[in-house]
């Protein structure tokens, strides 16, 4: 929650077996998704590509059936690192004390235009 768009993180590590060369099982997202059926034909049209839309759909599923909502925004927003976060909190902190500050300003103002009377003293 340390960023302007919660998000999930999904850690996996791809594999595949029965290697020709070397190790049996290696570590591979394209042989990984091949062997699952997610074949690419290009630069653009990659193992990956073809993989992450389906997969979002049964996140989507998953998330339906626990009642949570998915706002897609179709934006990607730059990630923050903790300084700028801390320092984005900061600045929000300091421009409603400002705020505050001309409201207790107004105040005086009026108080004193009043006559220096309060409205609840009598």
């Amino acid at each position: 929650m340390d960023e302007a768009t919660p998000h999930l993180h999904i850690d996996f590590v791809p594999f595949t077996t029965g290697s020709k060369r070397g190790l049996e099982t290696r570590v591979s997202l394209k042989k990984a998704l091949e062997s699952q059926g997610f074949v690419g034909t290009g630069r653009s049209d990659t193992e990956w590509n073809r993989w992450v839309e389906p997969e979002k759909e049964a996140l989507s599923q998953i998330m339906l059936e626990h009642d949570i909502e998915w706002d897609k925004k179709g934006t990607h927003e730059k990630h923050k690192s903790v300084s700028e976060f801390k320092r984005d909190k900061l600045v929000e902190e300091v421009e409603a004390l400002e705020d505050r500050k001309q409201e207790c300003i107004d105040d005086i103002s009026k108080y004193k235009k009043s006559g220096g009377f309060c409205a609840f003293h009598r």
